[in-house]
């Protein structure tokens, strides 16, 4: 856990005090200019074997035996008899056996060997005691000092490599951890002027030392330990863990060069609405007060990107109905002469666009809990890497349309577990019901699609369903095209939940209703 919450609550030109039971971390400001800490990589640690036995010992002492024999001593302590711990060290035992653990613990002895059965194997087996304890409060105390030095803004270089060098003595004296070969390649860099201390790292046996060193020493450290040069590293703190909110990764909306469009999609024949007994036009429903088509454009209208053109697209038998949702709203209405998927009714609208527009934001009148912040990072994303198609995504359970990626985090495909008779993963990364798209990959990719695919005589596409679908066809095509392609995990799980069902609309509206409450 320390490791983890070093990472996470680091912070540049600071150490971390690091507390648990509570858990606390609490960052201090460490400045010690002219010096820089490397770590120097001395051999591989051997987790097996007789390595393997000497972890689990100090893990046995320190977990089993000290704390019982602390608890005769009347620890734990506070204050002024807690720091006489030198006269507790030495009324524990110097070693125990493991006979002798059996004997002072009978009623225990049985849950040791569960825990430590190889270890506790060996009856004659001496486990080091006091020396294993002292250790420990010698590392408290350090980290005492350390900290005060720290807070009265005493400490030097110096008094920061003694402690090192303290740390260094009792790691091989009281606990055993250091290595033959850890000691020549200490001897070395100690005999380099400028070292000012070096302690281990980690949990010794091999790996790394730690070393606090004067600024113009360095290459001189490295080149006096020779072919173990390479394992040095030149460390400095940085920060850590951070909350890192998507609008950060949008452009503003004033540094956009490229014109932007929106092509909304409001299609379908709305069965399981139909079956639900709902007969409005399930874009047109109603979400947060107006119809979802509405909110979704009056969403895009207030994100903060300038778009340009606002695209509806829309059954011939619907239009009246739309021109009333959307009379106020600088919307052009447009039709999708037969319902023949996602991917031709983005085709129908490509004629429309306006010479401006060079990316085009594809989404659904259905799709109302895309939030603003999601798009923008998408475009964010899509501009910076010259994109072609880019999909904002989230990672869920059974995730219904995933995007495929490869070992190199590269997109490889997007399906549908439905369409596609793909089998959803347990939990995957998936689109939220939103794309964006570069101009040249509509009128390349998208013309190209219809064009292969489309039967004039049939009056429908070469395909299973007789449709052109969209997203996924025009991923396959943009990969096939060698045009860039990318998701951008930057939306949350429920801007996935778009309206197919009664039950799914009640469930919208009350996260719009948590929204507006909470924001």
């Amino acid at each position: 856990m320390m490791d983890h919450a070093t990472m996470a609550f680091a912070q540049a030109e600071h150490a971390l005090r690091l507390t648990f039971r509570p858990f606390s971390a609490t960052p201090i400001p460490l400045s010690l200019p002219g010096t820089r800490f490397v770590t120097i990589f001395t051999h591989p640690s051997d987790k097996g074997g007789g390595t393997l036995r000497s972890f689990n010992e100090l893990a046995f002492v320190a977990r089993e035996l000290l704390p019982r024999l602390l608890a005769d001593e009347g620890w734990p302590l506070t204050g002024e008899p807690m720091e006489d711990w030198e006269g507790t060290a030495e009324r524990l035992p110097v070693e125990l056996t493991v006979n002798e653990v059996r004997d002072r613990w009978p009623d225990d002895f049985d849950e040791m060997r569960a825990r430590y059965p190889v270890l506790l194997a060996s009856e004659n087996l001496s486990m080091r005691i006091a020396d294993r304890f002292r250790f420990g409060m010698r590392e408290f105390q350090r980290s005492r000092e350390l900290q005060a030095l720290m807070e009265s803004d005493a400490l030097t270089p110096e008094a920061l490599g003694g402690i090192f060098d303290a740390a260094w003595e009792d790691a091989g004296e009281l606990y055993g951890i250091r290595t033959p070969e850890m000691d020549r390649i200490a001897s070395i860099a100690r005999d380099v002027d400028g070292v000012l201390g070096l302690k281990v790292m980690g949990a010794g046996f091999g790996g790394n030392l730690l070393a606090v060193i004067h600024e113009e020493a360095v290459n001189q450290l490295i080149d006096a330990l020779g072919s173990n040069g390479d394992g040095v590293l030149v460390c400095s703190a940085g920060g850590g863990m951070d909350v890192l909110e998507v609008e950060d990764l949008a452009p503003a909306a004033d540094e956009q060069e490229a014109g932007l469009a929106v092509v909304l999609l409001c299609g379908g024949e709305g069965r399981r609405m139909q079956a639900g007994g709902v007969t409005t036009h399930k874009p047109l429903l109603e979400v947060n007060g107006v119809p979802s088509t509405r909110f979704v454009l009056e969403s895009l209208l207030d994100s903060g990107l300038d778009f340009a053109q606002f695209l509806v697209v829309v059954p011939p038998a619907r239009v009246s109905e739309y021109e009333t949702a959307l009379s106020d709203l600088s919307a052009e209405i447009i039709t999708q002469d037969e319902p023949l998927g996602t991917g031709n009714a983005v085709f129908a609208a490509l004629d429309h666009l306006t010479a401006e527009v060079e990316h085009v934001w594809v989404t659904f009148g259905s799709q109302p809990l895309i939030r603003a912040a999601s798009v923008r990072a998408a475009l964010g994303h899509h501009l910076a890497n010259q994109l072609d198609f880019t999909l904002p995504t989230t990672w869920r359970d059974e995730p219904y349309a995933p995007l495929l990626r490869d070992d190199e985090r590269r997109v490889t495909d997007s399906v549908e577990t439905h369409l596609d008779g793909f089998e959803a993963p347990e939990f995957g990364e998936t689109n939220i019901g939103g794309y964006w798209a570069s101009r040249m990959a509509l009128e390349s990719v998208l013309r190209e699609l219809h064009t292969e695919l489309f039967d004039e005589e049939a009056g429908r596409y070469r395909t299973p369903s007789g449709e052109l679908g969209y997203p996924n066809e025009m991923v396959r095509g943009c990969l096939a095209a060698g045009q860039g392609v990318d998701g951008v995990p930057c939306a949350d799980p429920e801007e996935v939940v778009g309206i197919k069902t009664p039950a799914h609309l009640e469930d919208i509206n009350k996260r719009l209703e948590a929204r507006r409450r909470w924001n």
